[in-house]
């Protein structure tokens, strides 16, 4: 609470204060006033966010995030805070009737589980099967997934693998920096996933 009024009064401090400064040093203050409202409303935005998938990890449940479900509110016209108030009231209401759902079964979601990696599958058509370099990280991350029950163990075997097999091509330059950035962090991750917890057993 004390954390979102203080986010709040910092976004209108800024929102009133920043086009009147910049005004008097000639700039237009209806233009400064549209960019600060929209630089601000992203800030708050995003920290929203951050503090949802933080909590959230700290809470030790799966990372909480607005993502593209949140489109089909907007689509049909909720814009404003009132629908997340809204969508959340209803999951706390949703709270008392989660004892029903052991009558949904594994035959009942099987199937819309089936079709979702079909849409999923539609997307390999885009990776170029014929560059060896990128089709072996892509099979790997496709692969990985299923085999190893653990999203994290597939998508760090794409990550490992494809800048090494990019520089092997000699196509070192076309790797962004940020990849080898992720090669460390996921070798660290499986060592630290697959081999510290051997450790802690012996």
């Amino acid at each position: 609470m004390l954390a979102g009024l203080t986010i709040f009064v910092s976004m209108a401090y800024i929102l009133f204060v920043n086009p009147s400064i910049l005004g008097e040093a000639g700039m237009d203050k209806g233009a400064v006033f549209t960019a600060t409202a929209f630089s601000a409303v992203l800030g708050c935005v995003l920290m929203a966010d951050s503090i949802s998938m933080l909590a959230g990890s700290v809470m030790g449940t799966t990372a909480t995030s607005a993502y593209v479900e949140s489109s089909a509110g907007i689509a049909i016209g909720g814009r404003t805070g009132l629908t997340a108030l809204t969508t959340g009231a209803l999951f706390v209401l949703s709270l008392f009737f989660s004892p029903l759902l052991t009558v949904v079964t594994d035959q009942v979601t099987a199937p819309a589980l089936i079709i979702v990696g079909v849409l999923m599958a539609s997307a390999l058509k885009h990776i170029n099967w014929d560059s060896f370099e990128v089709a072996l990280p892509a099979f790997l991350v496709i692969v990985g997934m299923p085999l190893t029950y653990n999203i994290s163990y597939g998508i760090a075997f794409g990550f490992v693998t494809y800048p090494i097999l990019m520089t092997a091509a000699g196509k070192r330059k076309e790797v962004n920096p940020l990849m080898w950035a992720m090669l460390l962090v996921f070798i660290l991750l499986l060592y630290i996933l697959a081999i510290v917890p051997r450790g802690n057993i012996a």
